[in-house]
C-alpha cells in the first residue's frame, strides 16, 4: 500500500508523536504493490504512483481526510470455561448484560474465564486496534487487532481484578474512553481471614488446654503425693510412735513386758500392711481391675476365714479388662478394706457376701452381712465411716449404707466409668 507520514508540529518535543497512515485496497486502491521509483508529483500537488499491474494511481493529498471519530468500546461477552454467561437465566451470575455490568463476583473454582470486546467504528472496522490489561495480573497493556477481540485468563488466584480495554479507529486514533469490569474471585473458606483466625484461636486453645491438662496432672500427682505423705504421717507415723512407746514400756516394766511386746507385734503388722497397700497402689502394673479383684479376694479370704465367717465372693468377668486411675484404684480398694474391717470388728456376723458387677455406666460393689447392725444416724467415735464417705467423694462415687439393730448391714458403692 501507500504510507502517509505526518511529522509532529515540534519534532524536539518529547511529548509529540510521529504518525503513519497506511492506505491499501480496503481504502479503494486497485493494488497494494507499487513499482519502485514510479512516483511523481505535479505542479498542482497531485501525486502519481505506478502500480505493478501497469496502471497509474493518482490523488490529491490535500483532499485526504482522516477519521477523527473516537470509537467507544464495549465488553460483549463473558465466558467461564468457554461457556457464555447469559443474563436473566435462573441462578445466573449476571443480572444484566455484561456490557452494562460493572462488577461480578466468582468463586475460587470459577477462575478460568475469557472476555470478548468490540469498538463501535464501522468505517474500515478491520483496521481497529485494541489494548487490554487485567489489573493485579498484567503490568502492561497488551495490543491486538480486529482479528483477535478477546482475552483469556486461566487459574486466577483469589483476589480483586479490573479488566480494562480501549480501542482506536481505522486511522489509529485512540479513544480516551475505556470499558472496564471489576472481577472479584472469592477465596476458599480455608484461605479467608476468619478461618485463619479460628485456626489460630483453636491452636491457642489446644496449647492452653494441653498446658492446663499438664498442670492438672502435676497438681493431681502432687495431691496424690500429699495424700500418701499424710497417710504415712498419720497411720504409719503414729503406729511407729506407739511401737517406740511400747518398747520403752517393755524396757522399764517387767510385768507389762509381754503385753507391750504383743502390741509392738500388732503395730508392726499394721505398718507392714499399710506399706503394702501404698506400694500396691502406686505400682502401675496394678492398673487393671483384675489385679484389684485378686487383692480384694485375697483380703476377704484371709480376714473372713480367720474369723470363721462364711462368705461368698463374686466378681463380674467383664471387670477384668477395665482400668482405673491410681487415685480411683486406691480409694476404691481402701473403701472396701475399711468396710471389711468394720464387718469383722463390729458386726458379729456369721455370713457375708461381696459382689462386684458392671454395667454400661458404672461399677457396683456390694458388701452384706447378717450381723447385729448399727444405727446409721448415730455418731461414732471412730473415723471409719467418715473416711469411707470422704474417699467416695474424691472419686465421684456414690456410697449407700443401710443398717439397723439386728438386721445386718448392706454397703453399696457405685463408681461411674
Amino acid at each position: 500500500g501507500i504510507s502517509c507520514f505526518t511529522p509532529p508540529e515540534n519534532p524536539f518535543d518529547p511529548q509529540s508523536k510521529f504518525r503513519f497512515r497506511n492506505y491499501n485496497v480496503n481504502d479503494g486502491l486497485p493494488d497494494n504493490k507499487m513499482n519502485l521509483m514510479a512516483a511523481y508529483k505535479d505542479v498542482d500537488g497531485k501525486i502519481y504512483f505506478g502500480s505493478t499491474d501497469g496502471g497509474i494511481i493518482y490523488f490529491d493529498p490535500d483532499k485526504l481526510e482522516d477519521n477523527d471519530y473516537k470509537p467507544p468500546v464495549y465488553i460483549t461477552d463473558l465466558k467461564l470455561f468457554n461457556t457464555s454467561i447469559r443474563p436473566y437465566d435462573k441462578d445466573s451470575l449476571l443480572k444484566y448484560p455484561v456490557e452494562h455490568t460493572r462488577q461480578i463476583t466468582l468463586s475460587y473454582h470459577q477462575n478460568d474465564l475469557s472476555l470478548e470486546f468490540a469498538a463501535l467504528n464501522f468505517f474500515h472496522p478491520e483496521k481497529n486496534q485494541y489494548q487490554f490489561k487485567l489489573e493485579n495480573y498484567n503490568k502492561d497493556w497488551i495490543g491486538t487487532d480486529a482479528s483477535r477481540r478477546f482475552a483469556n485468563y486461566t487459574n486466577l488466584n483469589p483476589g480483586k481484578y479490573v479488566f480494562r480495554v480501549r480501542a482506536s479507529n481505522n486511522d489509529g486514533l485512540w479513544s480516551p474512553h475505556e470499558a472496564s469490569l471489576v472481577i472479584i474471585i472469592t477465596a476458599p473458606f480455608w484461605q479467608t481471614w476468619w478461618f485463619r483466625t479460628l485456626i489460630a484461636l483453636a491452636a491457642i486453645a489446644i496449647i492452653y488446654g494441653i498446658y492446663r491438662y499438664r498442670l492438672q496432672q502435676v497438681l493431681r500427682l502432687q495431691s496424690i503425693r500429699n495424700r500418701i505423705a499424710a497417710d504415712l504421717h498419720d497411720d504409719i507415723g503414729s503406729t511407729l510412735n506407739s511401737i517406740s512407746v511400747y518398747s520403752e514400756v517393755a524396757k522399764k516394766d517387767n510385768e507389762g513386758k509381754t503385753h507391750a511386746l504383743e502390741m509392738i507385734g500388732e503395730s508392726s503388722r499394721k505398718v507392714i500392711d499399710a506399706m503394702s497397700d501404698i506400694v500396691w497402689t502406686i505400682n502401675p502394673n496394678n492398673d487393671s481391675f483384675e489385679r484389684i479383684v485378686l487383692r480384694m479376694r485375697s483380703l476377704s479370704y484371709n480376714l473372713l476365714r480367720a474369723r470363721q465367717i462364711d462368705f461368698i465372693f463374686r466378681a463380674d468377668e467383664n471387670l477384668n479388662d477395665l482400668k482405673l486411675s491410681m487415685e480411683e484404684r486406691r480409694n476404691f480398694y481402701l473403701i472396701f478394706k475399711e468396710a471389711l474391717n468394720n464387718l469383722i470388728k463390729y458386726s458379729n456376723a456369721k455370713r457375708a457376701s461381696v459382689l462386684l458387677s458392671k454395667n454400661a455406666s458404672h461399677i457396683t460393689l456390694q458388701i452384706r452381712d447378717d450381723g447385729i447392725g448399727f444405727d446409721t444416724k448415730q455418731k461414732y467415735n471412730g473415723n471409719g465411716l467418715i473416711n469411707m464417705q470422704k474417699r467416695s467423694k474424691e472419686i465421684n462415687a456414690e456410697l449407700h449404707i443401710e443398717s439397723g439393730d439386728g438386721i445386718g448391714t448392706s454397703i453399696q458403692l457405685r463408681l461411674n466409668t
